[in-house]
């Protein structure tokens, strides 16, 4: 075994919670790969949705997800679900590469997330600003009146999720732009 290193870097700190440097390259993994919104699921035993902030970010490298997945315990932020895809045959017949999914589906465990992540997130920023304000008005809700929550809840998560998708499509072009134009046809 090699001896530790006498000059640990800013990212050593394996023990306690993440250095700002570990929250910065978290946040720019997530910008770039990863998912942040509000997922919705039927409930098996009332058939009635259940709407949850969450977080996921897909990749396949081993090392980034277990660096994601270290930093994350740290930040006391544990995955709801993590599993590997082992290799697989996409829909063209190509063989693709094993994928780690790294997911975090609860209100709290986004919050916390969101929280230490959110100063440094740009592209996702606005998807974070807008779960995190979910959460944080579900906290408020009161606990009592199931039948009058439940409507406000998905009134108010629908709302939410439709200026997520917003956001997202942002730079999507319209349906005329993505046709060829009739003289590139003649080329």
């Amino acid at each position: 075994a090699s001896a530790p290193s006498e000059n640990p870097s800013p990212t050593d700190n394996q023990q306690g919670s993440p250095t700002a440097i570990e929250l910065a390259w978290l946040a720019g993994l997530w910008d770039g790969d990863g998912w942040i919104g509000i997922t919705k699921a039927k409930r098996s035993n009332t058939k009635k949705n259940r709407y949850s902030a969450s977080v996921m970010m897909v990749t396949t490298s081993d090392r980034l997800a277990q660096r994601a997945t270290d930093i994350m315990n740290r930040m006391g932020c544990p995955l709801t679900t993590q599993y590997k895809r082992g290799a697989y045959c996409g829909s063209d017949g190509s063989w693709r590469r094993p994928k780690w999914n790294l997911v975090i589906r609860s209100n709290k465990g986004t919050k916390m997330f969101l929280e230490q992540i959110g100063p440094y997130l740009t592209e996702k920023a606005v998807c974070a600003e807008l779960v995190h304000g979910y959460v944080r008005w579900r906290e408020l809700q009161p606990t009592h009146s199931p039948g009058q929550l439940m409507k406000a809840v998905v009134d108010k998560a629908e709302a939410v999720r439709m200026l997520l998708s917003e956001d997202r499509n942002r730079h999507d072009p319209s349906e005329t732009t993505r046709m060829m134009p009739p003289s590139a046809a003649k080329i």
